[in-house]
């Protein structure tokens, strides 16, 4: 075991779905072809699924979402390049849309702390934006051929992004890039370890690879 597991995301054909936990409260989001639905676990209790409103809307289709580690809230990501921020102890939505993308979402994460979500497009720039503020407050191009996910650190500080092409990247929120790997292999998953300083990945070939970030 390296730690908690923070989040964990998968997409296959039309579905798709991202999970965090704290190590005690759960939230998983799952997308199908109609619609994405939240559900809760606390306590060992399983809450009731929670769809969101006006995601069978085309302009409203949620393309990625994220949970907090605490399973609290929830991010979001719509077609129209919105993201909703939703309570999921209330299921309601805190304050009006979020016009954060200027590209068609392709992944979003939120920091453990919640504090600043991580995004990117489907042209390869990230951005940091403070949930507080609902500013951008770094961006960068990060892929030229795409992304297939974020990562972030339980230590509050870096990210990493897994680009299409095999190359990883870790960032610190300054959006200054801190190093870059270009894997061998096909890379199916990846973490940071609980003080951010390396990532571990599990490669497509029955490997693992332990990758310091300075």
């Amino acid at each position: 075991s390296i730690g908690q597991i923070t989040r964990s995301e998968s997409a296959c054909g039309n579905q798709a779905y991202s999970v965090a936990t704290n190590g005690t409260d759960v939230g998983v989001w799952q997308s199908k072809s109609d619609a994405s639905e939240f559900v809760t676990i606390r306590g060992g209790k399983i809450s009731e699924p929670f769809k969101l409103p006006g995601d069978k809307q085309p302009e409203q289709k949620v393309f990625c979402a994220t949970i907090a580690p605490d399973a609290t809230l929830a991010f979001a990501a719509q077609a129209d390049k919105k993201v909703q921020i939703v309570n999921l102890t209330t299921r309601q939505r805190e304050g009006e849309l979020w016009p954060l993308y200027t590209g068609e979402p392709v992944d979003i994460n939120v920091l453990p702390d919640k504090s600043k979500l991580i995004t990117i497009d489907a042209s390869g720039t990230i951005q940091v934006a403070s949930v507080t503020d609902r500013k951008v407050v770094a961006k960068a191009k990060a892929h030229e051929s795409g992304c297939n996910g974020i990562l972030v650190a339980k230590s509050n500080d870096r990210f990493a992004t897994l680009g299409s092409d095999g190359e990883i990247k870790a960032w610190d929120l300054n959006a200054k890039e801190l190093r870059s790997w270009k894997m061998p292999v096909e890379v199916k998953s990846a973490t940071f370890t609980p003080d951010g300083r390396s990532l571990v990945t599990v490669n497509g070939d029955g490997t693992a690879y332990v990758l310091a970030v300075p």
